[in-house]
């Protein structure tokens, strides 16, 4: 997400940047002072007779029976969690799950002197606004003192004990147990009460006891065609119940929509779930249930026709798509006629002009003329017609064409689809107000969209990136805050077809969800005072879905061309680092690769307790080039080296997994960790990883206690001085655990803690021995870990974020001194023996705290 440049921004980050050490003693005492004060009688407001509900607690009882689950199985079946939330009272919010901070201010503001607060600004607001409106002013709106604003939006008013929400709680509770099949339980509560500070506490005493299992399914189903489609198509794929399985309510509700939804997918349009209904007839001696699944025309309204409809089967007469709907009139409101296409048995309406190949819609609809009716056939081709982006509703329904009584079992429908096309092109700009590290950066894009270029729904896009950056220079004068010195500039364009470009036959992949064929080319000018960079980047790859959770993109060729020009300056820093591999990494390089890229996400919608995403990367470089070298003799260097463009191309295999949960445990509070690894393997022609595709870690997405690029690889030291934007690494470890919750309104605060570093692969040429290679004995050790706190201002559509990092354990310092309270002896022995061999001026080991500044969350 972007925001527009804000010229106040760069003001705070100068001010945060200068004072970072006292915001941070100022954050803490104001976090101590709140959890003082709000720890104090939190039964203050209370009236006298009346009773704070301080908690609610569940205890879980087993039955001695061996019938019984036992305590593990049934923490499995019946979970607190779910009867948390049967319960109707629940206490006042704790912060950070330790005190009741809102109810303390709630309790601290005085109700006389807020009464008071509300009545001289109501008087002190008439008054102005007579006067205004003497002066033909409009009134100003009332805006509450602090008092009232601090009850009101912080403050939480005392949640007094309802004895009768707890009897209507144990109802809820028992009928849970009922649907989950224990249909005996025993639920009772008990009162835990202080009269002195008139405090109360609820026990849940919750009992399930035997749970009724099935004993017998019997099959009453009078239609032979269902019953045969039911054993043979539905019950040979799977089946949710099963004999001996526990009674529950909601795997028989599902059960009730498998089967229906299995029986319409056979062409029988106007079934419904209403003709599918269970009967359960309990045994209490056995604790047994002898189910019966019922399909017949009892469950149809009387009304309704029951003879024969009911049970035809309905196939595709006739397909008629709307690409104008709603239809468009003319100024005297009268419609304007509607023209016609027919094209492979679809009629194609429109008015004015047609702005589709009828192609698009032979390959976008599913369903087909003369086929049965689908359920799933009508669900993807909507998907399919929505997921083009021409359309800001679909609609498919259906239309009896023949309402029969007799016993004619195949009965014909017309399709309808209507269509609202959107606006085929849009241009759109943002800028963005960057923090890397504590140095600003200014940029901004414009981009142009069209939708529909090829009137096919193939859509072009063309971008043009540009901005500025301040950067640390590698001399000893650092660029100030303001010293833009890094500009960067890439334009480019894709073309997204909404089909697999390819040649085999496109019908095998009519089912694939939002196909894609990209091609696109990029262009990155980047000038820096360290070097000047271009890259030309181009691919050709497909895109899809596989499910609603799960989608792919893979470019089966990408190639990139990279030449650098390196400053003198730099040039002699590498020469000092006396790194060979990243000596190679910035040099001219050619990467032919092809590239997988598989993502996985069950989010469904923002409420979900728990959601997971992951993302596989995988990337093969200059394999294919390689074979056709040897195979074609190719031109080679003096190291014997394959040429492309007469620079050695890179060759290598690269792996990233990239794993997410984030558990949400109400509205407020939620719980998120990342963990993030790959590896890249180099072969036979180039034994470097190009720096674009080398793995890094720091900055405000990784570990946020180091700036991008700084840590590592390994223990590595840099006796240099500089803090340079040059740490890559083959292996990368990067994980971070983060607790997010609401303090008040649009201000979330949250605690991290993040643990990462890179690597080089152990291989010919480097010493195993060296702190930058990974060694499967030392590389636990040598994990970095940064730890903070965060602000963020969360506006739903955006959110600002605010972190602060420390470095509570540095790899590059000696074992022994690498956590933040153990001495530094060694550590600044090294630094005094290089500040006397080299003539600098390097400083003693400090604790660092990194700030930063971006947009969204980190993970």
């Amino acid at each position: 997400m972007k925001i527009n440049n804000n010229p106040n921004i760069p003001n705070l980050i100068k001010k945060l940047r200068k004072n970072k050490n006292r915001l941070v003693f100022l954050l803490n005492l104001s976090v101590t002072f709140v959890l003082i004060f709000s720890s104090c009688n939190p039964s203050k407001r209370v009236q006298e007779g009346d009773y704070l509900l301080m908690s609610n607690n569940i205890e879980l009882l087993t039955s001695e029976s061996s019938l019984a689950p036992n305590k593990k199985e049934l923490k499995e079946i019946v979970k607190k969690e779910d009867l948390s939330n049967l319960i109707k009272q629940a206490p006042n919010r704790k912060f950070l799950g330790v005190t009741r901070m809102y109810l303390g201010f709630y309790n601290m503001v005085s109700p006389e002197k807020l009464a008071r607060d509300i009545k001289n600004k109501q008087l002190k607001l008439e008054k102005k606004n007579a006067k205004r409106v003497a002066k033909g002013k409009s009134e100003k709106e009332y805006k509450k003192p602090l008092r009232e604003w601090a009850t009101n939006e912080i403050g939480e008013i005392p949640v007094i004990y309802d004895s009768a929400l707890t009897v209507r709680s144990v109802n809820q509770i028992e009928n849970y147990l009922y649907n989950k099949g224990f249909f005996n339980p025993n639920v009772s509560y008990q009162i835990s009460v202080d009269t002195v500070k008139r405090r109360i506490e609820v026990i849940y005493n919750v009992e399930p006891k035997i749970p009724y299992r099935i004993n017998q399914i019997d099959f009453l189903i009078q239609n032979p065609e269902i019953n045969k489609i039911i054993n043979e198509a539905i019950l040979a794929k799977d089946s949710v119940i099963y004999k001996g399985d526990r009674f529950d309510l909601n795997d028989l509700q599902h059960y009730q929509k498998v089967l229906t939804r299995g029986i319409r997918e056979y062409g029988y349009y106007l079934f419904n779930s209403s003709m599918v209904y269970f009967q359960a007839d309990t045994n209490l001696n056995s604790y047994s249930v002898n189910l019966s699944l019922n399909i017949n025309d009892n469950r149809i309204n009387s009304e309704q026709n029951a003879n024969s409809s009911y049970y035809s089967k309905f196939y595709i007469e006739n397909i008629y798509i709307n690409t104008s709907y709603p239809s468009k009139n003319y100024d005297n409101g009268q419609a304007i006629p509607y023209d016609t296409i027919s094209y492979k048995g679809k009629e194609i309406l429109y008015q004015h002009h047609f702005r589709y190949n009828p192609k698009l819609f032979q390959r976008a609809l599913v369903i087909s003329k003369d086929s049965l009716y689908s359920v799933d056939e009508t669900e993807l081709s909507f998907k399919k017609l929505f997921e083009l982006g021409n359309f800001d509703l679909v609609n498919i329904s259906y239309n009896q064409t023949q309402m029969s009584d007799s016993a004619s079992d195949h009965l014909p429908l017309d399709a309808f689809i209507n269509l609202n096309s959107t606006k085929n092109q849009s241009i759109s700009f943002e800028t963005t107000t960057t923090n890397n590290g504590g140095y600003l950066g200014i940029s901004g894009a414009i981009s142009y969209s069209h939708k529909n270029i090829f009137k096919g729904a193939e859509e072009l896009r063309i971008s043009l990136f540009g901005g500025v950056e301040a950067q640390q220079l590698l001399n000893e004068e650092s660029s100030g805050l303001f010293d833009f010195n890094t500009f960067e500039i890439s334009p480019e364009i894709e073309i997204l077809f909404p089909h697999f470009v390819a040649p085999f036959s496109y019908s095998r992949f009519r089912r694939v969800l939002n196909p894609k064929t990209s091609i696109a080319i990029n262009y990155n000018y980047q000038n820096r005072p360290d070097y000047t960079r271009t890259t030309t980047t181009s691919y050709y790859g497909y895109k899809w879905n596989s499910s609603s959770n799960l989608n792919h993109q893979l470019n089966i060729f990408q190639i990139s061309f990279t030449k650098i020009q390196k400053e003198d300056l730099f040039q002699e820093y590498l020469d000092n680092l006396n790194n060979a591999v990243l000596e190679a990494s910035y040099t001219d390089n050619v990467v032919p690769s092809t590239k997988y890229i598989g993502t996985y996400n069950n989010q469904r919608n923002s409420f979900q307790r728990n959601i997971y995403y992951t993302r596989l990367l995988t990337q093969m470089a200059g394999v294919g080039t390689y074979g056709l070298s040897q195979l074609f003799n190719a031109e080679q260097d003096s190291l014997g080296r394959y040429l492309f463009k007469e620079i050695p191309f890179a060759n290598f295999i690269k792996a990233e997994v990239d794993f997410r949960s984030f558990t949400h445990f109400d509205e407020n509070n939620s719980l998120a960790y990342r963990v993030d690894v790959g590896g890249a393997w180099t072969l036979k022609n180039l034994d470097v990883i190009p720096f674009t595709d080398a793995f890094f870690v720091g900055g405000s997405n990784s570990n946020r206690a180091w700036r991008p690029r700084t840590l590592g690889p390994g223990s590595f030291f840099d006796s240099t001085g500089v803090e340079a934007y040059d740490k890559i690494g083959e292996i990368k470890i990067d994980l971070s655990l983060e607790y997010r919750f609401n303090l008040v309104s649009f201000i979330d605060l949250a605690l991290f803690v993040d643990a990462s570093n890179i690597w080089y692969m152990p291989k010919e040429g480097l010493d195993k021995d060296s702190p930058a290679v990974f060694n499967k004995d030392r590389f636990i050790s040598e994990i970095a870990i940064g730890t903070g706190f965060g602000v963020r201002l969360n506006f739903n559509f955006f959110l600002i974020r605010f972190d602060f990092g420390l470095q509570t354990k540095d790899p590059s310092a000696h074992p022994g001194e690498r956590w933040l309270w153990e001495p530094k002896t060694k550590y600044n022995a090294r630094i005094d023996g290089i500040n006397e061999l080299d003539q600098l001026d390097l400083q003693h080991y400090k604790a660092k705290t990194i700030f930063n500044l971006a947009i969204g969350y980190p993970f």
